[in-house]
C-alpha cells in the first residue's frame, strides 16, 4: 500500500504543477468582470489540451515508479503468479489513492466558468 502510495504520489506531485497553473489560469480569467464568448472558448480549448497532456505525463510517473519498485519481483521467473499478484493489489490501491484525490479536485475545477 505505501509503494503504491508512494507512486502516486511522486506522479501526482509532477502532474500537479501543471494542473495548477491550468487552474490558476482558468480562476484568473473566471474572475474577471468581463469575460467574452471566445476567451471562455479559448480557455475551454486549453484546459483540454492541457488536461490531455498532464494526463499522459502522470500515467507515464505513475508507470516508471511501478517498473522502478517492482523490478526485482516482475524479473524472478520462478514465481510468475506473484509479479500478477503484486500488479492487481497496486492497482487497487492506486484506483483508492486517485478516487480520494478525485473527491478533492472534483469541486474545484466544477467551478470554473467553462462548466456553468
Amino acid at each position: 500500500m505505501l509503494v503504491a502510495g508512494f507512486a502516486v504520489y511522486k506522479a501526482v506531485i509532477h502532474a500537479s504543477v501543471g494542473f495548477g497553473v491550468i487552474v490558476f489560469m482558468a480562476k484568473t480569467y473566471c474572475d474577471l468582470p468581463a469575460t467574452t464568448p471566445e476567451g471562455i472558448e479559448a480557455l475551454t480549448a486549453l484546459w483540454s489540451i492541457g488536461l490531455i497532456y498532464i494526463l499522459y505525463e502522470f500515467g507515464n510517473k505513475l508507470q516508471e515508479a511501478y517498473k522502478g519498485h517492482t523490478s526485482k519481483i516482475r524479473e524472478d521467473k520462478d514465481k510468475p503468479w506473484e509479479a500478477t499478484m503484486l500488479l492487481v493489489i497496486y492497482l487497487l490501491f492506486v484506483l483508492m489513492y486517485l478516487s480520494l484525490i478525485a473527491q478533492v479536485l472534483t469541486p474545484i475545477v466544477l467551478d470554473l466558468c467553462i462548466y456553468k
